[in-house]
């Protein structure tokens, strides 16, 4: 049988002759003119607006209609996937690709709103990988302008992001966008998305970098010593005194160590513990650099200091630290290997907003 089976991956399997063995995807037009096919679940669109903002369907729809057209067998008609005189594409056959990866990149092909907070960033950026492969370039200026978002490329943005914004991007999501940034040159969404990425140390297991042990391994090395970076700074900042404005230094020096003491507290308050119990908190809850790091940014770095210390004392600690907090930022993109700095970065994103226009 010569027509295009869309279940028939390497092995043959039998066609579907029965509706249950279907299952109609989200997107199915009526008066659609072309049915795609992957895995169990068949779209049907207009070819017309799907060649024209997805160019690199073109070859597997003409391939598509030629197979068809020089079958001598009918396909298995009466299921709700394949209908007499309509074209039918097997995506399995071109790439490999989850229904529901599928499903949502054809619905932001038809409509780029789909892209939104509600849907999870692994799906993002399964919809960038499709863009990617299938040519649909607002698709994937789309995603990018997503993530754009999500991961700044500026101090000022990163703060200002992350004290206000709704939707983050956490724990194991960030391998899936680091490995894409790699895959796709995206390279400024690298730097940030790694550091956030090293301090989740909990989280981000080998088997979430999809096998990518080095880049596994840049990440998590080269993150946790900046983590390791912040965690000092602040002690040394705390050990900032105005001395020659402070009125009183005794005072002062009483309530920088209330304020170390604070922030030992809150990052290891393990008073009463058993050393197992310690340990626990140390790997499911408390590990210090996450806890730290995660709060250094905007004004969070200063909210250990004690009501006690002078003005002058308190204004010398918070210059220090936004002086160590710029550097910091700044070594970022030498710290994963992509780049000598943000402003190299900077025109690398530009190129490639440019590109997808």
């Amino acid at each position: 049988m010569s027509y295009l089976n869309p279940f028939r991956s390497g092995k043959e399997k039998p066609s579907p002759t029965s509706p249950a063995e279907w299952e109609r995807g989200e997107i199915w037009w009526e008066d659609g003119n072309i049915i795609l096919h992957c895995g169990r679940k068949a779209f049907k669109v207009y070819a017309g607006i799907l060649l024209s903002r997805a160019p690199g369907f073109k070859a597997l729809v003409n391939s598509s209609k030629e197979k068809n057209a020089a079958s001598e067998d009918p396909p298995p008609y009466g299921s709700p996937g394949l209908e007499e005189g309509i074209p039918n594409v097997n995506l399995d056959l071109n790439y490999n690709c989850p229904p529901e990866d599928m499903e949502h990149f054809l619905l932001t092909v038809f409509d780029a709103s789909h892209l939104s907070d509600d849907l999870p960033i692994a799906k993002v950026v399964a919809i960038a990988r499709l863009g990617h492969r299938y040519e649909a370039k607002a698709v994937k200026k789309a995603c990018l302008l997503y993530l754009d978002n999500l991961l700044p490329i500026t101090l000022f943005q990163a703060e200002l992001h992350y004290a206000k914004a709704p939707r983050v991007v956490r724990g194991t999501e960030h391998p899936t966008v680091i490995l894409l940034a790699e895959e796709l040159g995206w390279k400024w969404l690298i730097p940030f998305s790694s550091y956030l990425a090293s301090i989740e140390s909990m989280h981000c297991r080998l088997g979430s970098w999809d096998g990518n042990r080095d880049v596994f391994e840049r990440t998590m090395v080269g993150g946790r010593t900046q983590a390791a970076q912040f965690h000092m700074v602040l002690y040394a900042a705390y050990s900032t005194l105005g001395e020659k404005q402070c009125p009183s230094k005794q005072t002062c020096d009483a309530a920088r160590l209330a304020s170390i003491k604070k922030l030992n507290d809150d990052c290891l308050n393990f008073e009463g513990d058993t050393q197992q119990q310690k340990l626990l908190k140390m790997v499911r809850l408390f590990d210090p650099l996450r806890f730290v790091t995660r709060r250094f940014w905007g004004e969070a770095a200063i909210e250990w200091l004690d009501d006690g210390l002078c003005g002058a004392c308190k204004g010398g600690i918070q210059t220090t630290l936004e002086e160590k907090k710029r550097q910091i930022w700044d070594g970022l993109p030498q710290t994963f290997q992509v780049g000598e700095n943000w402003a190299e970065l900077a025109k690398l994103r530009e190129k490639t907003m440019k590109d997808l226009s």
